[in-house]
């Protein structure tokens, strides 16, 4: 009998029909497959959890503030908006609230952080660090301040596709 792996029913526990040698491969390959299968999409979960929905922290935090500093603004547009969008002949095309904003307080393309008052853009996280999640813009200022806490861990970046367990071993053994 063929060695059935560490993850399967022992061959003498299963029914004789099952016993002989083709159904006993094809039983072993779908188990194998079923595992595969189940450890890939397990890993999507894991990186639609960790890349997708997590957003940069200090991404995010600039944006609160400018929520904040912005509110009646941003409401009075978008009061705006829905009086402008309920006078369109219907089959138009929709509005863009954006359009309604001053352009003072308008996402800028060179204000992406909105240090000028321009609405600050909010980018996906790739690594944490200290509890922190950063985006790849602002990486190199975490990597700073890492530096200047001492950090003795690597700074470890997951994308999608990763190799969680090879990032786990390089985070717990730092190599």
């Amino acid at each position: 009998m063929p060695d059935t792996g560490p993850h399967t029913t022992p061959p003498e526990s299963l029914p004789e029909a099952f016993r002989r040698e083709p159904a006993l491969q094809a039983i072993t390959h779908v188990g194998s497959l079923i595992t595969q299968s189940f450890e890939q999409e397990l890993r999507k979960g894991v990186m639609t959890i960790l890349g997708a929905r997590m957003i940069c922290a200090l991404c995010g935090a600039a944006r609160a503030k400018w929520d904040r500093v912005n509110a009646e603004t941003v409401q009075a547009a978008i009061a705006e908006h829905a009086a402008a969008q309920a006078s369109l002949h219907e089959g138009s095309q929709p509005l863009n609230v954006m359009d309604f904003l001053p352009d003072e307080i308008k996402p800028h393309p060179s204000d992406p952080a909105g240090d000028n008052g321009h609405m600050p853009q909010v980018f996906p996280g790739v690594t944490i660090l200290s509890g922190t999640v950063y985006c790849d813009w602002h990486l190199a200022d975490a990597e700073e301040k890492a530096a200047e806490a001492g950090a003795r861990s690597p700074l470890l970046a997951a994308r999608a596709g990763a190799d969680l367990g090879a990032l786990a071993r390089v985070a717990a053994t730092g190599r």
